[in-house]
């Protein structure tokens, strides 16, 4: 319930400033290099932190970029997203069904990264709006095991780009919350080997294509240094 008031909330106030932006202009509006305090920026995704601390279900508002670098150059803004991710599970026990003892073990990996370029229109004094186009790579890994007789092996790796907005408040000098919409289209590949008892029991591969929107549903806080 919270997640999904949270989640629509989100929506209804970027959407609002979206359509408010398309009638209104800021008439005094700050040149950038006044605006922010530095050039450089750092920030991270904060929406599992809040998700935690109002207890709602996060795993639908995950962004795929947990950290993000941006650069202000001379009227527009360079920014670099990356998120790695490793994870090991184990489970062993006794089935009473079959009467034997089972183990199993699943590893993964994941890594995204995109890059982009962003335009700016201030909208209030401490409210802005950007809009830009990204370029972004993924790549994931997963090796599972049962019983260490089943083993299988899946890869998968996807390429792309598309529009971005995004909108930003500033909290301080140097403090910034925003969230972000983004339209990506992505090409890549899908391939899966399994193998029982050391022989070889499937093969998959395939292309992916994939168009993927993406609303606000996810908060940002950045720092300039």
């Amino acid at each position: 319930m919270h997640h999904s008031y949270i989640s629509h909330l989100l929506k209804f106030a970027f959407c609002f400033v979206f359509l408010q932006l398309s009638v209104t202009s800021y008439g005094q509006s700050v040149p950038n290099s006044e605006y922010y305090f530095s050039k450089n920026e750092f920030g991270v995704s904060v929406t599992s932190i809040l998700s935690n601390v109002l207890s709602f279900n996060a795993n639908s508002t995950q962004s795929p970029y947990g950290m993000f670098y941006r650069r202000r150059m001379n009227k527009s803004f360079l920014r670099i997203g990356l998120d790695l991710a490793s994870e090991k599970k184990t489970n062993s026990g006794f089935d009473p069904n079959t009467g034997t003892f089972n183990e199993s073990e699943l590893r993964s990996g994941l890594t995204n990264v995109r890059i982009g370029i962003e335009r700016n229109i201030q909208i209030s004094k401490n409210l802005q709006f950007f809009g830009g186009i990204d370029l972004f790579g993924q790549y994931s890994k997963e090796n599972s095991k049962s019983n260490f007789s089943f083993v299988s092996d899946d890869i998968s790796y996807l390429g792309g780009g598309g529009p971005a907005i995004r909108l930003e408040y500033r909290l301080g000098k140097r403090l910034f919350l925003s969230t972000e919409s983004t339209l990506y289209y992505g090409y890549g590949r899908h391939e899966n080997t399994a193998y029982l008892n050391g022989e070889l029991f499937s093969s998959v591969n395939e292309n992916i294509y994939r168009l993927k929107l993406s609303l606000p549903t996810v908060l940002f806080i950045s720092v300039q240094l």
